[in-house]
This record gives structure tokens, sequence and C-alpha cells, in this order.
């Protein structure tokens, strides 16, 4: 290889933006942790278009999500955190709580992943800090106390998701 050839990758590896190189990597960026999460993702991959687009924008980033489903009581609920930063990874976790109908809470997931694709989209955000002045530019605060946001565009995203999951009928077995 001659030292031309090789100072043009060096050149490329330095000025191709590194979620350009992240969705060549190989490396899943969203993950199951349990059969039940595994079930929310490939329904929402299989039936919903938005879902997709999501999951697409967050394999352009340095992003990992490992996704929780806890089938417990209660109403569900949802929340996105960033577990660390290590190795170029910023690597999150989205856990569901509470009993839903599997449409209700794929979109739940779905709403959830928005939120990890508008971090996705904002490289600089490696810790508590970062994610916290994200969301205080593009979100509004969901609790009381604490560092809790929500945005429209999840908000969007999870309605967008329910619908094109239920296509306006739930059946017996997504009960």
């Amino acid at each position: 290889m001659s030292r031309t050839t090789v100072w043009v990758f060096i050149l490329l590896a330095l000025f191709i933006p590194a979620s350009a190189r992240a969705q060549h990597d190989g490396v899943p960026r969203i993950r199951a942790v349990g059969s039940p999460a595994a079930l929310l993702l490939e329904l929402g991959r299989d039936r919903s278009v938005t879902f997709r687009h999501v999951a697409e924008r967050i394999a352009r980033g340095n992003t990992i999500v490992h996704v929780v489903w806890r089938q417990t009581g209660g109403q569900l609920r949802g929340v996105t955190q960033l577990v660390t930063y290590a190795g170029g990874y910023r690597f999150l976790r989205v856990t569901l709580e509470g009993h839903a109908s599997r449409s209700a809470a794929a979109s739940m997931l779905g709403h959830e992943l928005q939120h990890v694709a508008e971090l996705a989209a904002a490289p600089w955000a490696v810790d508590d800090l970062g994610v916290a002045a994200l969301y205080e530019s593009i979100g509004q605060r969901s609790c009381a106390k604490g560092t809790c946001f929500d945005t429209q565009a999840a908000q969007h995203v999870g309605v967008q998701i329910f619908r094109e999951l239920t296509d306006g009928s739930i059946t017996s077995a997504d009960e």
C-alpha cells in the first residue's frame, strides 16, 4: 500500500463523523434484556414504520440501549437513563414497568426510544449534566423533583406508533 493511500485512509477516518462510521461497525444498538422486551422490539419493528425510523436514527449514533420490560401491576410507565460513557459509546437503559397490551407497551417503548434518538443526535451529552442540558433546551420537566423530562417529539412518536400498531382495532391477542 502506498503512502498516499495510507494518508487518504487516515484523513477519511478523521473527517468522516463518528456517527457515520458508527452505523457500519456491526454493533447492535438496541438490545432486549429478556423475552418480554424482545417481543416488544419485534412487534414495533415488524408493524410500525415510525418505530423503524426511530431505530434507524439510533443506529447512526454512538448509543447502545438495553431495553427491559418489567410486567408488574400498575399503570405502564417508562424511563430512559444514561448508564455510562465508555469506549466511545453512550450506554443507556430503557425500562418499562407496569401492565399494558403489547401495542401500548411497544408504543411506550417507541416513545422512550425517541429519547434515545434525541440523545444520539447530541453526541456531546455524555454525562448527567450534558443530558440535563439537552433536555432543558428541547423538552419540558415532567416531574416535580429530580431530572424528569419529556419532549413533544417523543409524545408524538408514541401516539403515532400506537396508531400504526392498532390500525384502529385491538385484537384479543394484543390484550
